[in-house]
């Protein structure tokens, strides 16, 4: 079709990955096309693809409303289909919560130097684990296990800050890498999160986590390539397996969600580097107050490191 001119946008959130769950995009065009020929495109657009939407149109520039699920909303104006910048940025579910006040935020960045028991307190199963932040303009933490098998080490919140209750929504987000000795079979265990245990969060010979706590988990068990999930009332389990293909010595950006929904069962949503998985269910009654964790256990005698760039919670405060 003559005069149509080629347009695109891709949706990103504030760290500049990709969006493309749940996403709406309104284009202020009374007609878009998919091709130069006039092939029709529906407006709103809900599916896309690593963030991107694509279309043709008559007009020399749009405006463009991007919205989702989680209330997040944003908008670009007068863009043209030479226009340098092409990216819109919608806020996060982080970012969506945390518009709710009154709030409280637990953030840690690791821009000075760790000191056990003062925020966050180490324990480990056998001698010679530690944690150290490491230069560097980011800011990191290693935690590293001792030398011993089935040596795991647990590096938590001093406090335990937060609680999954009938009145109050959570999100949990880090940045973590974990780059194993024996790459070829992916030795360490690992796992981050929310739990009421301080000590021993990850069984040996590479079993799941522990029986019982209640928590919320990212983990990896060692010989598995996958990063899996699961949420914890005592030893009512639900879980998440093999989400997402694990690669060693890579980093990733895991968080969750926890909408306390009715009072009686909250609605749990796990994100990897921004995208969402499958909600679960997690019974609100009985469960206490939880540390933040970040666990690393050993499968032969050698040092594991679990690396951490921050770590964020967000939590709804008590009036």
């Amino acid at each position: 079709m003559d005069g149509l001119k080629n347009f695109w946008v891709q949706v990103i959130d504030e760290n500049g990955q990709p969006v493309e769950d749940d996403l709406t995009v309104s284009i202020d065009q009374s007609a878009i096309y998919s091709d130069d020929s006039g092939t029709a495109k529906t407006n709103p657009v809900t599916t896309v693809t690593n963030g991107v939407v694509s279309w043709w149109q008559t007009a020399d520039d749009a405006n463009i409303i991007v919205s989702n699920t989680e209330g997040g909303i944003s908008v670009k104006r007068y863009l043209s289909a030479a226009n340098a910048d092409h990216r819109i940025v919608l806020p996060t579910h982080m970012n969506v919560l945390e518009q709710a006040m009154p709030r409280v935020e637990f953030f840690d960045d690791f821009m000075v130097p760790y000191v056990d028991a003062d925020r966050w307190t180490l324990t480990d199963e056998d001698a010679g684990g530690s944690a150290a932040v490491v230069g560097g303009r980011d800011g990191i933490i290693n935690v590293l296990t001792g030398g011993s098998q089935d040596d795991g080490i647990t590096l938590h919140s001093t406090y335990e800050n937060f609680i999954i209750d009938a009145d109050k929504n959570i999100f949990f987000e880090c940045r973590v890498r974990c780059t194993e000795i024996d790459a070829s079979n992916y030795d360490a265990s690992w796992c981050v999160g929310l739990s009421s245990v301080s000590d021993g969060l990850m069984q040996a010979d590479g079993s799941a986590p522990i029986a019982t706590h209640d928590g919320i988990l990212f983990f990896k068990l060692e010989t598995n390539k996958f990063i899996e999930f699961e949420t914890s009332n005592a030893t009512d389990k639900g879980s998440l397996s093999d989400m997402l293909a694990y690669v060693t010595d890579t980093w990733y950006r895991l968080g969750f969600k926890v909408d306390c929904n009715d009072g009686v069962t909250a609605k749990v949503t796990p994100y990897i580097n921004g995208k969402a998985y499958a909600t679960q269910d997690l019974t609100i009654a009985g469960m206490v107050a939880m540390h933040v964790v970040l666990s690393a256990k050993t499968h032969a005698a050698q040092v594991e490191t679990l690396d951490v760039d921050y770590v964020r919670v967000v939590a709804d405060r008590d009036d």
